[in-house]
């Protein structure tokens, strides 16, 4: 008797069961390496609802600038060339980090419609508003990457399942977790660009 398994591999991948669980196998092994290495709940390699370049994925070189960093990478997404190299700028002075007032002020100084949420106010509708629009969002994260810390991201997509964020410290890579994750550990801070 075939078996559902057997009828997939041969009529899919033209391969026998044996040959099927071996690629099976290879593959849950792969995503496991690669999600060990992140250390963190999220999954290298999918891209998001907006899709930044990774060449505009600004890298934070030191504690304390995730936010500057996120905030050009946002920058960069909707084009918006005044605040090109805004996070080199402030990685040349000491960080204590930064506040959704603080990038507020430097959009107000370029110009820029913005909206902004604060630690301990959860704006769902403002923060959905952004993600239907394709606008992405900055928004901050509580214990993560580490336990008590704080960290600033761009989220390009929520939706009832999961998020997609470009993180400054994994430039390049478009992170996913679940959205039960996110709801748990973000602050309420956010910055939405209304170019």
């Amino acid at each position: 008797m075939e078996t559902a398994q057997s009828h997939l591999s041969q009529h899919l991948l033209g391969a026998s069961p044996a040959m099927f669980r071996k690629i099976a196998l290879s593959l849950l092994a792969t995503f496991l390496i690669l999600g060990a290495s992140l250390q963190t709940p999220f999954i290298a390699g999918v891209s998001g609802e907006i899709v930044i370049d990774a060449k505009d994925h600004i890298p934070n070189s030191k504690d304390g600038y995730c936010a500057w960093c996120a905030l050009e990478t946002l920058a960069r997404y909707h084009h918006i060339e005044s605040l090109y190299g805004i996070a080199d700028r402030y990685k040349q002075h000491p960080s204590v980090g930064a506040t959704p007032d603080d990038l507020a002020g430097e959009l107000r100084v370029a110009d820029v419609d913005h909206a902004i949420g604060r630690f301990g106010n959860h704006d769902w509708r403002l923060l959905m508003a952004a993600n239907k629009k394709n606008l992405g969002s900055i928004v901050g994260l509580r214990d993560y990457p580490v336990e008590k810390g704080h960290h600033a991201v761009v989220l390009t997509h929520i939706d009832a399942d999961i998020v997609k964020i470009v993180d400054s410290n994994h430039p390049g890579h478009v992170l996913t977790a679940d959205r039960a994750w996110f709801d748990e550990h973000w602050t309420g801070w956010l910055v939405v660009i209304w170019p």
